[in-house]
């Protein structure tokens, strides 16, 4: 169980602080009741299937909205404006409403009911969606925490595994043979020129008093060699070629800025403006 601030969680106030300012709790279901007693016995089964029904739910949003995410960007060029809202959205469409309910509740938003029907696709057509009776106050929470792992993954992690992505793209594609730390040179190098080292720049204004800055607006290199860098290219044994540079350049400008160039350059703030 993740949680946030103890003391907003019991006093119901709203949560602002950091994402990664969280902590487990590790619980034994047993040590929770008393099963020796027939009553005990039975709300522990309550809890057990309420507790395969949430998984379940939330499962089925994290499928869905992924699926939704990766569908707008193929198909439209879109990129998805995150909030806990879209999360449970997802939980509400892929589950009924109660136990008794025959269908699940319906998706009143057309692009997500596309992506639904798509889901819904893959499943076997005797699939019992789940109900959400009794976890509404879950759920919620659940949203919560998964948007603030989404923010986790963008502010902290998304730089690296982009990088790790570029050096597996190019070590594919490339029509020549280079060496395993020249793709991790070239990929770092891109990167770098992605990210706005928001905690240098924050120390440096603070060192000389001045005001905290703002995200600048991002300006994409013009060319292969500006987005490489000198010391880059000068180091790169063997040299690239004509075809390898343009393999390279098109995976920068078409598949890296044409999916993320609207949030760049990454960095936490320019994440929560982005997303707020």
């Amino acid at each position: 169980m993740c949680l946030r601030n103890p003391k907003r969680i019991r006093t119901g106030e709203p949560v602002t602080e950091d994402p990664t300012e969280r902590f487990t709790i590790k619980v034994n279901i047993d040590s929770m009741f008393n099963c020796d007693t027939d009553f005990g016995q039975r709300f522990k089964d309550c809890m057990l299937e309420a507790i395969d029904r949430y998984n379940h739910i939330t499962f089925l949003a994290s499928k869905l909205i992924t699926l939704h995410v990766i569908r707008l960007s193929q198909e439209q060029n879109q990129v998805l404006p995150f909030s806990d809202r879209e999360f449970q959205t997802c939980c509400n469409v892929v589950s009924r409403s109660r136990g008794e309910d025959q269908g699940p509740t319906p998706c009143r938003d057309g692009p997500l009911r596309i992506t639904l029907d798509l889901l819904r696709s893959q499943l076997p057509a005797d699939y019992v969606l789940p109900h959400r009776e009794g976890l509404t106050q879950a759920l919620t929470w659940a949203s919560i925490n998964w948007i603030a792992n989404v923010q986790v993954d963008v502010c902290y992690h998304l730089s690296q595994r982009l990088e790790r992505w570029i050096v597996l793209r190019l070590a594919a594609d490339l029509a020549q043979q280079i060496p395993e730390k020249c793709l991790w040179s070239i990929a770092s190098r891109m990167v770098e020129t992605l990210v706005w080292k928001e905690k240098a720049a924050f120390g440096r204004a603070r060192s000389l008093g001045l005001p905290d800055p703002i995200p600048p607006n991002y300006v994409a290199p013009a060319t292969l060699d500006d987005l490489l860098g000198e010391n880059v290219v000068h180091s790169l044994q063997p040299p690239l070629n004509e075809v390898s540079r343009e393999i390279l350049w098109r995976l920068f400008t078409e598949e890296i800025l044409g999916s993320i160039r609207s949030a760049l350059p990454l960095c936490p703030s320019r994440f929560r403006e982005t997303s707020a």
